[in-house]
């Protein structure tokens, strides 16, 4: 029988959601290509970790626990609404549609040097 979810989340988890729930999203979209559903998706995600937030405290890593159920969930939910994710659905680019890539690992100027904080 699952945990009764609290009125007000611990605030361990409400900075946890804050600052994991955009970047769980962003992942949904890539599986879905579907708005609604990776919102739904995510939102069971973090309703779930929250009925068991005091267990996921103790997982070794709590960004690795809550991708793994973010993967799982994402994962069953194309069986439950009877259709493949987005990721899985598209062909692969072709070349000509391949961005080249952004800096140069040979030079020392890595690709996403100018994406860190």
């Amino acid at each position: 029988m699952p945990r009764n979810v609290p009125d007000e989340p611990p605030l361990d988890f409400q900075a946890f959601y804050q600052q994991y729930h955009r970047p769980c999203l962003r992942y949904a979209m890539l599986h879905f290509g579907d708005p609604a559903a990776a919102v739904e998706t995510v939102e069971t995600t973090f309703a779930e970790l929250l009925q068991s937030w005091t267990d996921v405290l103790t997982a070794p890593s709590v960004q690795r626990y809550a991708h793994s159920v973010l993967r799982s969930a994402i994962t069953s939910r194309p069986v439950a609404t009877g259709r493949d994710s987005a990721r899985s659905c598209r062909p692969p680019p072709s070349p000509r549609c391949v961005p080249p890539p952004v800096g140069n690992w040979r030079y020392g100027n890595p690709p996403f040097a100018s994406m860190r904080r």
